[in-house]
């Protein structure tokens, strides 16, 4: 991507993306790094370093290979233009105008990314979903085990009230380790570079 502004003199000068990463044959540029902190397209904590950042785009990158391999189709429209308007409603339309512009995305490929995004969403719930599920057993154990979490004014509530909570909690918590073992598994086949400052390169034009 490129970025292009208009001097004093009325002479328009380009500015070069940045190359600060490749995985496989895909690149991550610096307008990718910005763009994801500046509409806060990765989940990340505030004040995160650009180095965590990136990590976070390189294993959106694994997975995108895997999605694009074996993943679903293209989402709805409408679904895509739902999640650009939520960005919009978060954040605002005059800050998201204003990302595009500092970084030179356009809008377009805004919508690409969140297009990727949903694929990729779905790719995961439809992997690692019914992987996740608790037993019955496991549900009854967790509830035995953790017994402050649900008495509250020396009054224990019932697993009945309880057994939906503790099943989300569970499943939860089993789909981030079997996701988090499956890009280590990612991570070990793949060819990644990152590029040091001093190696940093124009990317594609």
């Amino acid at each position: 991507m490129l970025g292009a502004w208009v001097s004093g003199s009325g002479v328009q000068a380009e500015l070069l993306d940045r190359l600060v990463a490749v995985v496989g044959s895909r690149p991550i540029l610096d307008s990718d790094v910005r763009l994801a902190s500046g509409l806060r397209l990765v989940d990340l904590p505030p004040g995160s370093q650009e180095s965590e950042t990136v990590a976070a785009l390189v294993d959106r990158a694994l997975m995108l290979d895997e999605v694009d391999r074996f993943g679903p189709g293209e989402p709805e429209e409408a679904a895509v233009e739902g999640r650009f308007n939520a960005i919009r409603t978060q954040l605002g339309t005059e800050i998201v105008t204003s990302v595009l512009e500092q970084t030179g995305v356009p809008e377009a490929a805004l919508q690409g990314w969140l297009r990727d995004q949903i694929r990729l969403e779905r790719y995961l719930e439809q992997r690692f979903n019914a992987m996740a599920q608790p037993t019955s057993d496991e549900v009854q154990t967790y509830y035995a085990d953790h017994p402050e979490e649900f008495t509250s004014g020396g009054t224990r509530r019932p697993l009945a009230d309880v057994e939906d909570a503790i099943q989300q909690k569970l499943a939860a918590a089993r789909r981030t380790t079997l996701v988090a073992d499956w890009l280590q598994a990612l991570r070990r086949r793949a060819r990644i570079r990152l590029l040091s400052a001093s190696e940093v390169q124009p990317g594609p034009r």
